[in-house]
């Protein structure tokens, strides 16, 4: 079956999550061990570890860009491009901004306090394709809403 209904019962669904789950741990178990390694790998030794697992999937070194190098693209793009970029920027902006969750108290009784506590991540990593695959979106949909949410 393509598609199926789970009647949200308090039970149905924990139960069809868990299902989801075990069967993604039988048939990507594999990934997820890779993933794994590589997540410590990348958390003991940073940087080295990501240029290394680049250069081994991706055939590629990564690197930095200067802020130099950033100006100089800026101002050499076409002011129509760069126009365009920008109102495509602040479009996603402005609606991520009204999907921020927030923190929120209330006291119904005294002494009874009731509410939610919203954090954010200080960073994220971003995956932007390149080469033939060089998108300027995939930059402006993942980093703005990142940046919405408080992402330093």
């Amino acid at each position: 079956m393509f598609l199926q209904t789970v009647v949200a019962d308090g039970q149905a669904e924990v139960r069809f999550v868990e299902e989801m789950k075990a069967r993604a741990a039988e048939t990507r178990g594999d990934i997820e061990e890779t993933v794994q390694r590589i997540m410590e790998d990348v958390r003991a030794r940073g940087m080295d570890a990501v240029a290394e697992y680049s250069q081994r999937y991706d055939k590629v070194k990564p690197f930095t860009v200067g802020r130099e190098v950033i100006d100089k693209a800026y101002h050499g793009c076409a002011p129509e491009l760069r126009e365009a970029l920008e109102q495509a920027a602040e479009n996603i902006r402005s609606y991520h901004e009204k999907m921020l969750v927030r923190t929120w108290e209330y006291q119904r009784v005294p002494g009874a306090v009731l509410g939610q506590t919203v954090r954010g991540l200080h960073r994220v990593g971003l995956y932007v394709p390149g080469g033939t695959a060089a998108y300027p979106s995939s930059v402006l949909m993942t980093a703005i809403p990142a940046k919405v949410a408080g992402v330093e």
